[in-house]
């Protein structure tokens, strides 16, 4: 009898052990994220850099987003063409695009060979430098109605770019513009970039200034934000070309294909990549964006991410940047 009892009495003393102990079964949402991201980096051998140790304040690609607080209206210039004004009618309330006749239903700037090759950035988190001057090869192609793109020195503005940029260490894609912009930067094709840096041996800073000739410069461009107005988007893409758009990119690492619909945040301060926008189908049962990015073809589609267009996805509606040459 007294073996019965002392095995309740144990019974009872583990009961109240595991009563007063507070189990987490559930995993640690950032411990989980953390490994998952690792496992991508070894996956891609892409180290970051880390702002913070929080993976949601992981500089992904090198694009710093803009200082909390600080006026977005600096780099806004507002257009006064007839292409840029609201023809088409947009619904808040349904978040739906209702697309006249005249706008295509299918743009791809590709098929007409003016967009540059997929770039692989590598260490280096110049994704604000390699959507810019890829976005402007793309302009200048479409400008001169030329057959084939020519692409542009990517490497020297990485190094030389003022204005607030770190080069490898991070830039801002409306920065680097305002510098292209003030500066009367004439950007070389990368042929000259090879042979000045062969004589040269290294990177040369010195850029021409603008002049009186045909060259590659920016005159004006835009760095608004488009939420809920991404007809504006879509009329441009049609229009004009190319655009370059900021976003957050942290669920990116999970992608292998087919259009992103959910599960990537939209919020202004978790903006942390940059990328070209080439084109967009509206045709698709799900309509959206042909972004191109800069981790190389072997990610996503050979190189590009399909985004679902209306939903301000990956905050791509947030920071856009609408570029013209002279």
């Amino acid at each position: 009898m007294s073996e019965v009892i002392e095995m309740i009495l144990i019974l009872i003393i583990v009961t109240l052990c595991f009563l007063m102990i507070p189990f987490n079964l559930q995993p640690n949402a950032v411990i989980e994220a953390r490994r998952k991201f690792e496992i991508f980096i070894r996956l891609y051998d892409k180290p970051y850099r880390y702002n913070v140790p929080d993976l949601k304040q992981v500089m992904v690609s090198g694009q710093i987003a803009q200082e909390r607080g600080s006026p977005l209206d600096k780099f806004v210039i507002e257009s006064k063409s007839a292409e840029m004004k609201d023809a088409i009618i947009f619904s808040r309330a349904k978040r739906s695009l209702f697309i006249p006749d005249y706008l295509p239903k299918v743009v791809d700037w590709r098929e007409k060979n003016v967009v540059p090759t997929v770039k692989s950035q590598g260490n280096c988190g110049a994704c604000w430098a390699i959507s810019v001057v890829d976005t402007i090869s793309s302009l200048s192609a479409i400008k001169q109605k030329q057959s084939n793109v020519t692409d542009l020195c990517i490497e020297k503005v990485i190094n030389c770019a003022g204005n607030g940029n770190f080069g490898c260490d991070g830039g801002d894609t409306c920065r680097l513009l305002e510098w292209l912009q003030d500066e009367r930067i004439e950007l070389s094709t990368l042929s000259d970039c090879l042979s000045i840096q062969s004589h040269k041996n290294g990177s040369d800073c010195e850029f021409q200034k603008a002049g009186n000739r045909e060259f590659i410069s920016v005159e004006r461009f835009s760095c608004v934000s488009l939420v809920d107005r991404e007809h504006l988007m879509l009329r441009y893409l049609a229009t004009r070309g190319p655009i370059v758009a900021a976003v957050n990119a942290i669920s990116w690492q999970y992608y292998l294909g087919g259009v992103v619909q959910y599960h990537c945040e939209s919020r202004y301060d978790d903006l942390n990549h940059a990328v070209e926008i080439v084109g967009y189908n509206l045709e698709n049962s799900i309509p959206y964006y042909w972004v191109k990015n800069s981790w190389g073809t072997a990610f996503g589609d050979h190189g590009y991410i399909k985004i679902e267009i209306g939903k301000n996805l990956c905050g791509i509606a947030n920071r856009v940047s609408f570029i013209e040459l002279v």
